[in-house]
């Protein structure tokens, strides 16, 4: 929720935004970001360094810079992981946006519509996920793509999807 994988020459590199240390067992919807954290220059040079000769990153780079500020001012982490995926949504034009829902009735009635065009944010829900060991994952495989270096690295966020892509992004998502 609060972190992106990026491709780099020697593999990934996350790029996770920071949390206030007091707030890391705490449901989502109390979580701020961490004001005394600068993670935005972090952030671009990781950009900078692994997609500078992406075939997009040129075209993105000023607008994802100033989104990053903007989401840095934000105090909540939850504001700021929706501006940021709205923002990429945009960008990627893919038609699904982040839905945050305000209670578990309302939870439930999303789930029982079995509504594809939404991705469930629960504010209520843990910073830390339990791990439940029962747990079966669902039979789903992520379509293998063109990344800029060497190789196929899965589990990379929609920046490395937009820099390689840009407009042409809905090829990757058409294969979802």
């Amino acid at each position: 929720m609060h972190r992106g994988q990026i491709r780099t020459p020697q593999g990934t590199q996350w790029l996770t935004l920071p949390v206030h240390p007091e707030d890391k067992k705490k449901p989502l919807n109390e979580v701020r970001l961490a004001k005394d954290k600068d993670w935005v220059p972090t952030f671009l040079t990781a950009l900078h360094l692994s997609y500078r000769n992406s075939v997009y990153y040129d075209f993105f780079e000023a607008e994802i810079e100033s989104d990053f500020y903007e989401a840095s001012n934000l105090d909540s982490l939850l504001d700021a992981v929706l501006f940021l995926s709205n923002k990429l949504f945009l960008y990627t034009e893919w038609p699904i946006k982040p839905t945050l829902l305000n209670s578990k009735s309302e939870t439930k009635k999303v789930i029982e519509q079995s509504n594809p065009d939404c991705i469930l944010m629960e504010p209520g829900s843990r910073y830390f996920r339990p791990v439940f060991p029962e747990r079966k994952e669902a039979d789903f495989s992520l379509p293998v793509y063109r990344q800029h270096f060497e190789g196929f690295e899965p589990n990379c966020c929609l920046l490395d999807v937009l820099f390689q892509y840009g407009p042409e992004s809905y090829q990757i998502f058409d294969a979802l």
